[in-house]
């Protein structure tokens, strides 16, 4: 498969019939034969880190299990994912830590009261939203999503396709 910068491609079939398997091989979770190429070179997946590295984020099917931490705030879940970004020798730069998150909400149109607000008080869009805003901002070239509108209501997608 060969997929270009802007596209957006859909893997689609039962359940149990491999996407699951072909994305967690494509962000370096499990082993595959396959070969990865970003911007023509060769990039070897052996583990997850080597995809963020590369660009590549999964964005897991059940957010509430794999991928927030439902009982940490809103400004937590996103800084989780960029810790080495906003770090300066082992310690959170708050500066960049506030400019982090600042974009991501705004950017993403996260609904929430504020900032500490437990992620698990969010909506399921916006839950998702936070997903996405904690991705490390290195690996935002490719994202992977397995089921990304799971959890979302009906209403909501309603409203965001128009």
């Amino acid at each position: 498969m060969s997929i270009r910068r802007g596209e957006i491609v859909g893997v689609g079939g039962l359940q149990g019939q491999g996407q699951l398997a072909l994305f967690l091989s494509l962000f370096g979770a499990i082993r595959s034969s396959g070969k990865v190429a970003m911007n023509g070179k060769t990039v070897r997946l052996r583990h997850p880190r080597a995809a963020l590295d590369a660009g590549i984020a999964l964005i897991p099917e059940d957010r509430a299990s794999e991928g927030l931490c439902m009982t940490l705030s809103v400004r937590d879940n996103i800084s989780v994912g960029s810790l080495a970004r906003i770090s300066d020798w082992g310690f959170v730069n708050r500066a960049k830590e506030r400019k982090l998150i600042a974009f991501a909400v705004s950017q993403l149109n996260v609904a929430m009261r504020n900032l500490r607000q437990e992620v698990a008080a969010l909506s399921g869009g916006n839950q998702q939203k936070v997903i996405l805003g904690g991705c490390s901002p290195s690996a935002r070239r490719c994202f992977s999503c397995t089921t990304p509108t799971r959890g979302v209501d009906v209403g909501t997608r309603r409203r965001s396709t128009g």
